[in-house]
């Protein structure tokens, strides 16, 4: 089953970010998952992954992309470098983690923004509910005290 381009399958998405299917069924990660609007009920290739929940997850970079792995050649070739050179390549990686962070508030607030107004929505909701049954208690009681001749007033 291939999904829109906003979502994946199991295997799509372990394809795009080279995490085992393992990591992806661990119930904690389900879970999470879930939560951020995954369906990964059946089968992987059943399941619809939204990439927006693995940039939460933060198993993709902000744009989609893959995480860099690193690897034992990165960190050789970091060691190496002069102290410039790794302060510069330390500030820049903070700078994307700053970066990636501010995405992420920008996210929630978004989220938090969304939420209230459908709290304000089920409100209205409830009270005009709740409006609607008082007046129909108010007619039934006008209606029985017209039956019988009495008044509640």
């Amino acid at each position: 089953m291939t999904n829109s381009p906003e979502t994946l399958t199991l295997s799509e998405a372990v394809k795009l970010t080279g995490f085992s299917n393992t990591k992806f069924n661990n119930e904690k990660n389900k879970q999470a998952l879930t939560e951020l609007g995954a369906s990964t009920e059946g089968t992987g290739k059943n399941w619809s992954i939204p990439v927006s929940a693995l940039i939460e997850l933060e198993w993709l970079n902000t744009d989609g992309t893959p995480l860099k792995q690193a690897t034992k050649k990165d960190a050789a070739t970091y060691s190496r470098r002069s102290p410039l050179e790794r302060l510069e390549s330390d500030i820049a990686k903070a700078e994307g983690d700053i970066a990636r962070a501010d995405d992420l508030k920008k996210a929630a607030q978004t989220r938090l923004k969304e939420a209230r107004k459908n709290l304000e929505g089920l409100r209205a909701e409830l009270y005009e509910e709740a409006r609607r049954k008082i007046a129909e208690g108010q007619a039934e009681l006008e209606r029985l005290e017209s039956l019988t001749g009495t008044s509640t007033n």
